[in-house]
Order: C-alpha cells, then sequence, then structure tokens
C-alpha cells in the first residue's frame, strides 16, 4: 500500500492500525514522499482492518489522513455434509445438509452423486454469512447402495479453494429375488424321472434373513422320503414326475419387506397313461356299431394310436382307417359281426415308449 503527499516543507507520513504504528519504506522524490506499506503474509484476521497513513508537514497544520481498509476472498474453514449418515430405504426421501463455515463471500455449493450432478433444494445464509446451508432431497433407488453422495464448495473468484465433504450412502432394499435352473439342464427337456435343482439368488441389503419356496403358490416343504429337498436358497426335486410340473417361486424376506420371484414354470415330460374313468367292457348285440374309446394323458400329447384285436387264436393290427387319432383321443368304429368275447388293446407310441392299453 503506497501513501503519496507533497507539501511544504515536506511532509512525515506514518502508517497506522489499531493505534499502533506501522513502520513502512519512505522515499522522497522532487519534493513528494512515498510511504509504502507492505503486509508479507495476509491472514484472516486482517479481514476488515483498517491501515491509515497520516500526512504531517508543520505543527500546527491539520494532519492529512487517508484510509485502507483490508476485504479479503477466504477459502471454506471447514465443510460437513450432515442428515444421511444413516440407513435409508428405498422411495423414502430424506434432506442432505451442506453446512460450509469461514467462506468469502458465500461460496458456490454444488452436489453430487457418483459424479453426477444433482440439483440443489435450497440455501440460506446465516451469521452473517459466515455460514451457508444447502440443501438435497434425496430419493434413494436400491442402485444408489454404496454409490458416493458429496457436496463441494468453492469460493468465488479465488483459485484452489474447493473443499468437498462425502459419505458411502447406505441404502436398505426389499430382496432381488431370482430363480436358477442347473446350469447341466434345460427347462423344457426334463424327463420324469430326472432329478432338477433350484437355486433362489437373492441380492438384498439388509442381508435376506429367510428363503422359502412355492409350487403353483403353495408352500414347499421338505420331504426327504417324497424327494423333495429344501436347503434355504436351494430346492432338489428328486425322481420328478407329471405333479412336478408348474410354476415355481421363491420369496426372500429382510427388515425392509419381502421380494418374490419371477416364476420360473417346469414343464415335465411324460409318457401316456391311461386316463381314469374310462369304460372298459362294451357289450353290443350282433350287426350293431360300437365306438371304442382310448384316451390318455401325455406331454408331449403328440401320441400315435394303433388298434391290436387279441384273442386266444389270433392278434392282428386293425387297419388304421377304421380308427381317428386326436392328439391324446383315440376311437375305433367296432362292427359285431359275430358272437365274440375279445379284446381290443390300444398301443400308444410316444417318443420311444409303446404301451398297451387293455
Amino acid at each position: 500500500m503506497k501513501f503519496h503527499s507533497t507539501g511544504r516543507p515536506p511532509p512525515k507520513l506514518t502508517w497506522w492500525s489499531a493505534h499502533k504504528e506501522i513502520r513502512g519504506h519512505i522515499q522522497e522524490n522532487s519534493g513528494e514522499v512515498i510511504n509504502t506499506l507492505t503486509v508479507s503474509s495476509l491472514q484472516r484476521h486482517y479481514l476488515d482492518q483498517s491501515f491509515i497513513c497520516h500526512a504531517n508537514s508543520a505543527e500546527l497544520a491539520v494532519p492529512v489522513t487517508a484510509a485502507v481498509t483490508v476485504d479479503l476472498l477466504l477459502p471454506p474453514l471447514s465443510i460437513k455434509l450432515l442428515g444421511v449418515e444413516g440407513p435409508l430405504s428405498v422411495g423414502i426421501g430424506v434432506t442432505a445438509v451442506c453446512v460450509v463455515v469461514g467462506a468469502r463471500p458465500p461460496p458456490t455449493v454444488s452436489w453430487w452423486l457418483n459424479g453426477r450432478p444433482l440439483q440443489s433444494t435450497g440455501e440460506r445464509q446465516r451469521d452473517e454469512g459466515n455460514v451457508t446451508e444447502s440443501q438435497v432431497v434425496v430419493i434413494p433407488t436400491a442402485e444408489d447402495q454404496g454409490r458416493y453422495l458429496a457436496c463441494r464448495a468453492e469460493t468465488p473468484g479465488l483459485l484452489l479453494s474447493s473443499f468437498e465433504d462425502g459419505i458411502q450412502l447406505v441404502v436398505h432394499y426389499v430382496p432381488w429375488v431370482k430363480i436358477s435352473l442347473n446350469s447341466r439342464m434345460r427347462l423344457h427337456d426334463i424327463k420324469e424321472g430326472s432329478d432338477v435343482q433350484f437355486t433362489c439368488n437373492v441380492t438384498s441389503v439388509p442381508p435376506s434373513t429367510s428363503v422359502s419356496w412355492f409350487h403353483n403358490e403353495v408352500h414347499v416343504n421338505p420331504n426327504t422320503t417324497g424327494g423333495v429337498i429344501v436347503n434355504n436358497a436351494s430346492l432338489v426335486l428328486q425322481h420328478v414326475n407329471r405333479y412336478s410340473s408348474g410354476a415355481y417361486t421363491c420369496r426372500a424376506t429382510n427388515t425392509e419387506g419381502q421380494g418374490i420371484s419371477r416364476p420360473l414354470v417346469l414343464d415335465v415330460r411324460y409318457s401316456p397313461v391311461c386316463k381314469s374313468g374310462q369304460r372298459w367292457v362294451y357289450g353290443i348285440a350282433i350287426q350293431e356299431m360300437a365306438e371304442i374309446s382310448c384316451q390318455v394323458e401325455a406331454h408331449p400329447s403328440q401320441v400315435s394310436f394303433q388298434w391290436v384285436f387279441n384273442n386266444s387264436a389270433d392278434t392282428s393290427l386293425i387297419a388304421q382307417n377304421r380308427f381317428s387319432n386326436n392328439f391324446t383321443h383315440s376311437v375305433f368304429i367296432l362292427p359285431a359281426l359275430f358272437w365274440c368275447l375279445c379284446a381290443y388293446n390300444c398301443r400308444l407310441r410316444f417318443l420311444t415308449v409303446i404301451i398297451s392299453v387293455p
């Protein structure tokens, strides 16, 4: 800071601050006196401090003064992120507060979530601008678990003044659940008699406390003798049959609630079996026509039928034009031309299996 003054005789220049004289560097040049005051390292306590230069040219003259008041650009002294220290729950909004102390002028505060900027929802100054509070409402998702939330404060016009505070979010959410089948098996190529293993894959914070299994919305209970083995996240079905088919789901529970997997549909392929409730004995008169029905259950349902005449003296195939097929149902037209106590067999071809149905 330089104070220039002229006068006759040349004035005496002195610097003062807080009622104390401060030595400066004095130069004289053609009647002009210059007193230069250098403050080598400005500190915070110099803020709003006044430096006054007095010029005295004679004992009776009124001294002339000039003053300089120091204004400083100051970086923050501290920054603190509050409000999100504890576990958060998915979908429930919380207000995060960033408190910045000591910046001058009031700092620019920005919010970041894993490097992505967030929009502040409010800001206020207190303690005569020495404290700045910025707010943002965070509505967490499950994907936010473990992400880093940060607030950053910078003093406008001051380089290298960026201060930051942050926290790694802990987000609690209902378990994510997914069923997978033993990797060695194909879902649509499971035959009766096979062993099937399901795995319930659970992702949750906090960890799940229980896993349960359901078949067509009915709870699956362990039954070792019946070939049903439940081991928490694993379900093993031994020697599956057609009744094992259906939709399987698993459910996982934690303190946030219960997560349910999408159903995995098990479609067991099985050989034809006679459908219950059919008529097995037909009584017909000579010259009367009869329709003899053969119904089976099978998966897949593309079944080939053969009809065979069988008595003690002869066994012969019935011509195909004398019966009709419709997937799992065949009808044989029988003309009773003579008296006979005969047996007709319905044979089924399914995959590589041939079954005789009397």
